[in-house]
């Protein structure tokens, strides 16, 4: 691929952009007032290529390169999750019911596991891992959870912004008693006589 033209969008969008070896090739176009964002995503795709973006560099290369480095980092990412050593944390539960989080994360868990047919695989069980678990004391109001420590802190902070008061409303009064003396002191008389 013509390197000038990367080099140029890299000029404009003041960005750094790194192409992968495996790139190459030529390219003919004519683009007038077109942002350069869209000429870039314009570019990439006539010529079968992707990009990622970190930070304020752009990294160009092959669709399918990107995708077999993703699914490597994926991989990489639940080997060390399955490989990572299990602990078990208590979080207390203020406002709500943590017998209902402990029994509403089970029965997801069996959900996603009988629509996957087998209970394998790479399943979504929301925020614990494959290995993880979580159960509650009724007494305590408190959540055990066991599973690596990453999922532990994202159930955690999940529970902090959850776990807050319910709402009320406010409704001041005053209760008066109101016999006879009473409204003669305020000079009315009230009643038939």
């Amino acid at each position: 691929m013509d390197f000038f033209l990367l080099q140029l969008i890299a000029d404009v969008s003041e960005l750094n952009v790194v192409v992968a070896d495996s790139v190459q090739g030529n390219i003919t176009l004519r683009l007038v007032n077109v942002p350069w964002d869209q000429a870039l995503d314009i570019i990439l795709q006539a010529k079968g290529l992707d990009k990622r973006s970190q930070g304020n560099v752009i990294w160009v290369a092959p669709q399918q390169e990107i995708a077999t480095r993703e699914k490597e980092m994926e991989d990489a990412r639940i080997a060390i999750e399955e490989r990572a050593e299990l602990v078990t944390d208590y979080i207390p539960v203020s406002f709500g019911n943590a017998e209902d989080i402990a029994k509403r994360r089970t029965v997801e868990s069996q959900q996603t596991r009988g629509a996957s047919g087998s209970g394998g695989g790479s399943q979504s069980r929301g925020f614990l891992s494959p290995r993880g678990s979580v159960s509650f004391d009724r007494r305590t109001n408190t959540l055990l959870v066991s599973d690596i420590p990453s999922k532990i802190q994202e159930i955690r902070e999940l529970v902090a912004l959850l776990d807050r008061p319910v709402q009320q409303v406010l409704i001041e009064s005053r209760i008066v008693i109101a016999n006879e003396n009473f409204a003669r002191e305020l000079g009315a008389r009230f009643g038939i006589s």
